[in-house]
């Protein structure tokens, strides 16, 4: 992007006064306009890249916007921790909260997913669930209206019980803003 001060002060006339004569104060008051209007420019661009960029000091939100070729090195994904008040039931979990998110479960647990990012962006979270309880229930990902959610052939048709000595770790993506959803056990320990 150019720098739109540039627009003002080139008119500045770097010549002006000429010394040993008397100079027209139109010159000054153009100059000092010249002047006033690259300021304003300037303070404009840097208040947007204030607003707008991405700092190493603060959490930028691109929203969904492209960032090509970069070279990542010792990242990590952010943990949303909700093992603080286990639950049971009906859960929610909104994509927007993290990627990988852990769920401390009291019994039969049934998990919808909300706030995918839109079609034609691959996107995965995955959900770490422990039963803080004693016996076995199980976990079981829902469709919400217009969506499906398969199982990965690995789970043969099935969702894995939940007992308190293991912990699991699904992954459900989408590629479709969430239409079509894949869960897949990626992990279990004791």
């Amino acid at each position: 992007m150019a720098s739109t001060v540039t627009n003002f002060s080139s008119n500045i006339n770097t010549t002006y006064p000429i010394a040993g004569q008397d100079n027209d104060t139109q010159g000054f008051r153009d100059n000092f306009s010249n002047i006033k209007n690259s300021l304003t420019a300037a303070s404009n661009e840097i208040t947007n890249i204030q607003n707008l960029g991405a700092f190493t000091n603060q959490t930028s939100n691109f929203q969904y916007n492209v960032i090509q070729n970069p070279t990542l090195q010792s990242y990590g994904s952010l943990v949303q921790n909700n093992t603080l008040v286990p639950v049971n039931g009906a859960q929610t979990v909104d994509f927007t909260q993290g990627n990988y998110q852990k769920w401390a479960l009291t019994s039969s647990t049934n998990f919808t997913i909300i706030n995918w990012p839109t079609a034609g962006i691959q996107a995965s979270v995955k959900l770490e669930l422990t039963n803080v309880n004693s016996g076995t229930f199980t976990a079981t990902f829902v469709a919400s209206s217009g969506t499906t959610v398969k199982l990965d052939s690995g789970l043969n048709g099935i969702f894995y019980a939940l007992n308190t000595t293991t912990t699991y770790v699904y992954e459900v993506q989408t590629t479709d803003g969430g239409v079509t959803q894949l869960v897949k056990l990626t992990g279990m320990y004791s």
